[in-house]
């Protein structure tokens, strides 16, 4: 790991068996990056996932449980250092390979919460996930979930890469979203009554998602406005029309320009010396990565 070196990493996982093999996933790393971090970061997603096991675990008056998804609670390893953890969950569970949907559970309690989107690949969540996951959070917190703007979401597609954990489960094509809070404005640890709140949400979204008919949440390109949501073939198709009159202008430029025998040699030479500076630049960048001469992880 970046300014720690080798250490040893090792993921907790608790499952409780429900009448389907398809696995409902709830990750929260336990990690940090520092002494210095606040409180949140990351005990209350443990302390969220401590009290979902004991919500399944052999009641005094009766027996456990039983949910209709086997659930797989897992406390990773190295979450903020890239997700390390996730990673390796996706590699060797076989709970990984169909699970129904992945919940992440990250910094909570500290202002207004809000979904992490992004993929490892230029692929989103499902919209279901996304939605069901709003809703139950509005209605316990009476406050809508703060998504990624519409153009952080296009960087998001176009250059793809995530902080957080969800974006590892996206790239391997399991729906999964993480949620969190923005931290804005607060300095003090989080209260027991906003943690209490979150816990309902997070309790109430794993009981929307077991009672699910059908297979797994597929992981579509889709753009979240604050009310729907769009296909990425919407974002492909404007940018084909934004095109098509470029390309008909620089068309009718060549014939008009052939016509009057204006001479392209200047004019694509000094394109291709513009072009060339772009092209140089990437050609540093590739070789520093073959190099590993780039930050990596949480660095990057």
């Amino acid at each position: 790991l970046a300014d720690l070196g080798q250490v040893e990493l090792r993921n907790i996982v608790s499952i409780v068996p429900g009448r389907s093999d398809q696995a409902i996933v709830v990750v929260a790393h336990r990690d940090n990056a520092g002494a210095d971090e606040e409180l949140g970061e990351n005990a209350s997603g443990t302390a969220m996932l401590i009290e979902l096991a004991r919500g399944f675990a052999a009641q005094e008056i009766g027996p456990a449980p039983l949910p209709d998804h086997t659930l797989a609670l897992v406390s990773t390893d190295a979450g903020a250092f890239g997700g390390a953890g996730a990673a390796r969950f996706i590699g060797e569970s076989p709970l990984a390979r169909d699970a129904l949907a992945v919940l992440v559970l990250d910094d909570l309690g500290r202002g207004r919460p809000r979904l992490a989107i992004a993929g490892d690949d230029p692929v989103s969540p499902a919209r279901t996930l996304v939605r069901t996951t709003a809703a139950r959070f509005s209605e316990e917190l009476g406050v809508t979930p703060a998504l990624p703007s519409l153009p952080a979401q296009l960087v998001d597609l176009g250059v793809p890469f995530a902080l957080d954990e969800q974006g590892r489960f996206l790239a391997a094509e399991l729906s999964a979203v993480t949620v969190t809070t923005d931290g804005e404005g607060a300095t003090a640890p989080p209260s027991s009554e906003r943690l209490g709140q979150l816990g309902r949400a997070t309790e109430a979204l794993v009981s929307s998602l077991d009672r699910s008919v059908g297979g797994a949440f597929r992981t579509p390109d889709s753009l979240f406005f604050s009310d729907r949501a769009a296909s990425g073939w919407t974002a492909r198709l404007t940018l084909i029309l934004g095109v098509v009159p470029f390309a008909l202008g620089l068309v009718d430029l060549i014939v008009r320009g052939r016509r009057r025998g204006l001479p392209f040699g200047p004019a694509i030479r000094a394109q291709c010396a513009r072009l060339g500076i772009w092209g140089f630049g990437a050609l540093v960048v590739w070789i520093g990565a073959l190099a590993r001469i780039l930050p990596t992880g949480e660095p990057l």
